[in-house]
């Protein structure tokens, strides 16, 4: 949910809002009434990220199952990819339990129900959305450390065939360290874009703060596809 949206909704009832400090925190958002608001129904929404994921821990583990049986021994690219894997799965379970609240959102955005409504400008609120906020900065850390641990699993991996050429081991220590720097700002864009949480981060919803959020989201995805290149 767009931190922004949520909170001009969450502060649009001065009652609702005097007494938010009061309530509880919840976890979840309640269930949207229409699984099929957006322009992929939920259904197929968790099913396609449960094949993709399912298939990613296929790969990944026929891959380190051959290279095991081949070697007789666990290379520091295989330890990088089984530490992708295990990010993956948390980003994954983390969008499973956040995937109610992303679809209420696109309820509340597009075809407002007077249950949704209701819930919107209820107490409790404020938490719900504090909380989604802090659980989408995790998933999105999470996501960039996956993709940015198969591209060092991948630099790893060449690093044997270069490791004896000299022109060549140089190109490889720079690709690493442009690597490594691109996940640095990639993995903590989100903190930067940002740093403020409750009411607070209305102003990243808004003027400098919705320009400077849409520059460094460009200045990532050109990190993703130069180191894709390198």
């Amino acid at each position: 949910m767009p931190p922004g949206l949520a909170f001009r909704i969450a502060v649009s009832d001065p009652e609702s809002s005097a007494h938010s400090g009061d309530m509880a925190p919840t976890s979840t958002m309640p269930a949207p009434d229409d699984a099929n608001v957006g322009r992929i129904p939920m259904l197929a929404f968790k099913v396609v990220i449960g094949i993709f994921f399912a298939l990613s821990l296929i790969f990944a583990s026929v891959r380190t199952a051959i290279r095991v049986r081949q070697h007789r021994r666990v290379y520091s690219d295989d330890l990088v990819l089984l530490f992708g894997c295990v990010t993956l799965t948390a980003a994954t379970i983390i969008i499973f339990v956040i995937t109610d609240t992303i679809y209420w959102d696109e309820q509340l955005i597009l075809d407002p129900s007077p249950e949704v409504l209701t819930a919107a400008l209820s107490p409790d609120f404020f938490h719900r959305v504090l909380w989604y906020q802090q659980t989408v900065f995790s998933f999105l850390t999470l996501t960039w450390t996956t993709i940015f641990a198969v591209k060092i699993c991948f630099l790893l991996f060449f690093r044997q065939m270069v490791e004896r050429l000299n022109g060549l081991i140089l190109f490889w220590r720079v690709v690493l360290g442009i690597t490594i720097l691109s996940y640095c700002i990639c993995a903590c864009g989100v903190f930067i874009s940002c740093s403020h949480f409750g009411l607070a981060a209305l102003k990243c919803a808004q003027g400098s703060g919705f320009t400077k959020n849409l520059a460094l989201a460009a200045t990532e995805v050109s990190l993703d596809l130069v180191t894709d290149l390198l």
